[in-house]
């Protein structure tokens, strides 16, 4: 449940901000996630994708 909350967050995060170098932060989290299996991480980035 935690871990699916985290994925929404920091992919959230990377929509609303603004901040160039936040961006860049949150892209490389998604990405380590992605590695790793992270769960939520790939239902997050699908809805995006819609």
């Amino acid at each position: 449940m935690i871990a699916r909350s985290i994925s929404k967050l920091v992919v959230r995060q990377y929509e609303q901000t603004k901040s160039e170098n936040m961006k860049v932060r949150c892209l490389e989290l998604i990405d380590k996630m992605e590695r790793v299996g992270y769960m939520g991480i790939s239902d997050e980035l699908s809805r995006l994708e819609r």
